[in-house]
């Protein structure tokens, strides 16, 4: 008001749409500096995956020998859902369905006498493994390694963008392709979510709500830009589902 210039003594930080409402409730809490030092260090923390179960994602993969690869897969026949009727490689999914849509929990492919157990997520890779084991305990497990995405950022498979989970160059095909129908049942969930960025309305609620829809469409905006790289969001895909195309 008396024309004097503004100074401002540090830095200035941008906040994204989606933490706009959790910014807004701290500052008018009056916090200690500690508060607001941990709220920066949230924003720029690697965001965290969890699996379709709500639990960590850690990536588990298996192979195993089987001396009677008949009798295995007619146990998977009962236990999961056949998806490939070839001779020579057999694909059995589990899959979780909710209302915002399906998500695999575990994948076996079965060629000749070798079987690949995969999933994205410990309690059921043991699980299943244990399951296999107790029905066929002749089955020989040739190797086995488990993934945090911890372990996959500091050998390289994590992409580095903002919103890529995986390097697309250094993909390991099953791996992305687990990675993509993760991601798009994840959106599928998300367009039902209750979202504190958007007053805590679902996206669905907000793109037919008028006093609503000029935050989504920021909220969207912010999202990185879609490359089609496995394990990142689409906000294409996104907008389409919520009519906003």
């Amino acid at each position: 008001p008396d024309g004097r210039d503004t100074v401002i003594f540090g830095g200035i930080e941008t906040v994204d749409l989606a933490r706009r409402e959790s910014l807004v409730a701290l500052l008018d809490s009056e916090p200690e500096p500690v508060p607001l030092v941990e709220f920066i260090a949230a924003m720029h923390a690697p965001p965290t995956m969890l699996n379709a179960d709500g639990g960590e994602l850690v990536i588990c993969q298996a192979r195993l020998r089987l001396p009677d690869p008949d009798a295995v897969a007619a146990w998977l026949d009962v236990r999961l859902v056949r998806d490939d009727d070839d001779v020579m490689t057999r694909t059995w999914h589990e899959r979780v369905d909710s209302a915002g849509g399906s998500s695999i929990r575990a994948s076996v492919t079965l060629e000749d006498d070798e079987l690949v157990l995969f999933t994205m997520s410990e309690e059921r890779f043991d699980a299943l493994l244990d399951a296999l084991r107790e029905a066929r305990p002749e089955v020989e497990i040739l190797e086995q390694e488990r993934r945090t995405t911890d372990d996959l950022t500091e050998s390289g498979t994590l992409g580095s963008g903002a919103g890529s989970m995986i390097d697309p160059r250094e993909a390991d095909p099953e791996l992305a392709a687990a990675l993509a129908d993760y991601v798009r049942g994840y959106e599928q969930r998300w367009l039902d979510e209750s979202i504190p960025a958007l007053g805590g309305v679902t996206p669905r609620e907000a793109a037919a709500d008028p006093t609503r829809r000029d935050d989504l469409v920021r909220l969207l905006d912010s999202f990185p830009d879609d490359h089609g790289d496995p394990g990142q969001m689409s906000a294409t895909r996104l907008r389409a589902n919520l009519g906003l195309a």
